[in-house]
């Protein structure tokens, strides 16, 4: 699903939509290629990823996904770091 979002006061942003159940080796899976090819600049400004057993949202620059076809999203447990856990609950890049 890709969303417009935009405020008064901001550009409108793009926003790819994506959720994920499945876990594997400590963290969340989601595929993020659209029918095994990959998105280019330009198709979305952020990816916004829902882990559902968590209730956990992913708000991820563009730039930050860019040439990957799978994300690994790891729990909020402090132990278990990787470099999307800083985007976790991001909705201020958004605005």
């Amino acid at each position: 699903m890709l969303l417009s979002m935009s405020s008064p006061s901001a550009r409108a942003h793009l926003v790819q939509i994506k959720s994920t159940t499945f876990f594997h080796k400590g963290g969340y899976t989601v595929n993020i290629d659209r029918l095994g090819h990959f998105y280019q600049p330009g198709d979305f400004d952020f990816l916004a990823v829902l882990v559902i057993p968590e209730d956990a949202w992913y708000i991820i620059p563009f730039s930050h996904i860019d040439g990957f076809r799978t994300l690994q999203l790891h729990s909020r447990k402090p132990n278990r770091a990787n470099r999307f856990n800083r985007f976790l609950e991001r909705w201020d890049l958004i605005e």
